[in-house]
């Protein structure tokens, strides 16, 4: 693909996220968090699905505590050379990718994301998670962000595995059709 040849890392990112999706499965959670974290210094696609990984992998108020505390304290030890020098670059890459989106689309994913996200943990069990129910609460977000925000066919290369293992594992080829 062209796109790789003059800059775009969309794959990095991906990889990133299938392999803290393994080693989420593999209850390696920090490792698995740390995935994330560095797979959003690339694109913030990640930043949606880390409170979703934080979410499965806590059990009390306290771990989600923990667990948040830990990714924004390897966010800023990544972070902390670039802040330093000119932080304002940091944040305009930060925010430019939402710099053109009319408000109502913007307002439209906030309101879903943190309902989305509500849901999830009011709702979470307390036993152990299933690699397809990460998978699938995964997904819904970044279609949600699809849905809401103009983007481009590459960005589907974060969203094309996680659609297969879950038409493929779980035999729903009818998602497709949803799509």
């Amino acid at each position: 693909h062209s796109g790789y040849a003059v800059g775009q890392s969309d794959i990095i990112q991906t990889f990133c996220l299938i392999a803290a999706v393994v080693l989420f499965e593999k209850k390696k959670n920090m490792p698995a968090l740390l995935l994330m974290t560095v797979g959003m210094l690339i694109k913030m696609f990640p930043l949606m699905l880390i409170p979703i990984g934080i979410i499965f992998i806590s059990r009390s108020i306290k771990d989600f505590v923990k667990h948040g505390v830990w990714v924004w304290v390897i966010l800023m030890i990544i972070l902390a050379p670039f802040l330093g020098s000119s932080p304002r670059a940091v944040m305009d890459a930060i925010l430019f990718s939402s710099a053109s989106i009319p408000t109502f689309r913007s307002l439209s994913f906030l309101i879903g994301y943190v309902l989305f996200i509500s849901g999830l943990y009011f709702f979470r069990r307390k036993t152990s998670y299933s690699t397809s129910q990460m998978m699938i609460c995964f997904t819904i977000p970044l279609l949600l962000f699809f849905a809401f925000y103009t983007v481009t066919l590459r960005y589907f290369i974060l969203v094309t595995p996680l659609l297969i293992y879950i038409a493929t594992l779980e035999k729903r080829f009818w998602i497709y059709n949803l799509i």
